[in-house]
């Protein structure tokens, strides 16, 4: 079954039926989180009243196979790939270390790990996240990953040129259907673009570096109050005028033609 939202094509089947489906290097970036074969599906998640989700669905019996990694590096010119460290993967230098901050507090492990095909320095990301006392709240699977690693850096780029006139708060506070779709999608664009500054800029295809480009542009042009944002929150206005600035400038030079 494939549903579409938008630009997102949302696919619910078997993964290695639909990895066959699609055609050499149909995606920039795989990012996957692949059942690392521990037995995570029987294992107590959450504390107290979160301990919701069921066991005996053994969903994290086996790894994937090995076909299951020849195709998604087939589909996808990089991959981001979640508990590497379980798989027979080529040699990376390029490591994500997701730091939980939980330090022996728990039998789970301190980090997690994600493999990736760039070529760049390992990098760490320390966010909180003690099974259900993390900073998500919020939460459908229980070896789901924090939003944060993947947002952070967008939002703070583009809280620099909206906080000037509107209120980055409730903008990036909000979910679901509440998100401006506009900001949503530029904040995606510059997301993908710094993933790949990070680890592998040889590898960006020029599409990439153009959605950055547009969003930086149409960003620019908000700040200079050039276009507003249709449907979002402005600052109050004691804000705005505490925030406001004089401009003194000339009429563009005339040209005269005879």
């Amino acid at each position: 079954m494939m549903e579409t939202f938008g630009k997102i094509t949302l696919h619910n089947g078997d993964c290695m039926e639909v990895l066959k489906s699609l055609p050499d290097n149909a995606f920039d970036l795989a990012i996957c989180d692949p059942p690392y074969g521990i037995g995570a599906s029987e294992m107590t998640m959450g504390s107290g009243k979160n301990k919701r989700f069921e066991k005996g669905k053994k969903w994290d019996k086996t790894p994937p196979p090995p076909e299951y990694f020849q195709e998604l590096q087939r589909v996808s010119n990089n991959q981001i790939i979640w508990g590497g460290n379980y798989f027979n993967l080529p040699l990376t230098k390029s490591w994500i270390v997701w730091d939980k901050g939980i330090y022996w507090e728990t039998s789970f492990a301190d980090c997690e790990m994600a493999w990736t095909s760039f070529n760049r320095v390992a990098r760490i990301a320390p966010i909180r996240y003690n099974g259900f006392l993390g900073e998500d709240k919020v939460r459908i699977h229980p070896t789901q990953k924090p939003v944060k690693l993947c947002e952070d850096r967008a939002i703070a780029e583009m809280r620099g040129y909206l906080s000037r006139r509107y209120d980055c708060n409730r903008i990036f506070s909000a979910t679901g259907a509440d998100r401006n779709q506009l900001i949503l999608m530029m904040a995606i664009d510059i997301a993908v673009y710094h993933i790949f500054c990070i680890h592998n800029p040889q590898k960006m295809s020029q599409i990439r570096k153009d959605r950055y480009s547009r969003a930086m542009e149409w960003l620019k042009q908000v700040a200079d109050e050039d276009i507003s944002i249709d449907g979002a929150p402005l600052l109050p206005e004691e804000e705005l005028l505490a925030k406001a600035t004089f401009l003194i400038r000339s009429n563009r030079k005339r040209v005269n033609h005879y």
